[in-house]
């Protein structure tokens, strides 16, 4: 079994000062990024080296760096798809013509993968859209990795992080009829889809979120402090309420009863969990 694992402040401070050099960044962006792994609201948010890549790239392009893994990935998701724009050419379209043609057919496509549990995309994945894998590829959505097998070499499409998976899955759950999306969140283990339901909470909005917090609080109740039962379960709760941007008297009144009196600590907790 592998796992990332996070960087200290040192290797963060480093990672940074690398990548820094590597984008040309000017000293004042470089300093914001350091202030950003030292505070306390965001220190957490930016351990592992991917998520480390992505605040160095937003912090070349936004004066606010996201909070949030849900702002996070929404503000990773949104640099992909200017540079879509520009590498496909479609600076003509309008917003709404570019969700409707590459965008949706695409959430639909991840969401498609992502339940089907297949190793890699194929071309027949994108026969409901009016893009091919390529133009996926080029516009960085995706991308093409060759492997050799025997005397063969052989290309195959995925994503580039399973993660950015598990958010624009979510982004095609948010799309989904209430009915759908409760039918298919009452058919699954919460546990075995905790990134989709933690972008869920930081994406859906009003009674659509208000209905998935109670469903999905009703599950992750029934784990906490459950004997050996790890972290990343026992936990799952508070990094949802995390990502949550506003509340509801419901809401609130749905976090409260789930709460637990005592907050059991894991062989396998973070530093974090501690805290």
């Amino acid at each position: 079994k592998y796992s990332v694992e996070e960087f200290d402040m040192q290797q963060r401070k480093a990672y940074i000062t690398q990548f820094a050099r590597h984008l040309k960044m000017t000293d004042q962006q470089k300093s914001r990024l350091h202030e950003v792994i030292q505070d306390q609201r965001t220190a957490d948010l930016y351990k592992t080296p991917l998520h480390l890549a992505i605040m160095c790239v937003l912090g070349t392009e936004e004066d606010q760096l996201p909070t949030t893994h849900t702002g996070m990935y929404l503000a990773i998701h949104e640099y992909i798809k200017e540079k879509a724009k520009r590498r496909l050419e479609l600076e003509h379209l309008s917003e709404e013509e570019i969700e409707n043609n590459l965008l949706k057919p695409f959430y639909k496509i991840s969401f498609d993968f992502y339940v089907s549990g297949k190793p890699h995309l194929s071309e027949e994945d994108f026969a409901g859209s009016s893009y091919r894998p390529d133009s996926y590829c080029q516009a960085g959505f995706i991308t093409k990795k060759s492997l050799r097998k025997g005397w063969k070499q052989e290309v195959t499409i995925t994503y580039s992080h399973r993660t950015y998976l598990e958010f624009l899955s979510a982004c095609y759950l948010q799309m989904m009829s209430q009915k759908d999306r409760t039918q298919w969140m009452q058919g699954i283990r919460i546990a075995h889809h905790q990134m989709v339901i933690l972008f869920l909470y930081g994406i859906l909005q009003g009674e659509a979120l208000e209905s998935m917090v109670e469903i999905t609080m009703k599950e992750m109740k029934s784990v906490m402090g459950a004997f050996g039962v790890p972290c990343s379960q026992t936990h799952a709760l508070f990094a949802c309420i995390n990502e949550l941007k506003n509340t509801s008297a419901k809401i609130d009144d749905c976090i409260v009863e789930t709460c637990p009196q005592f907050f059991p600590i894991t062989p396998d907790c973070t530093t974090a969990c501690m805290k």
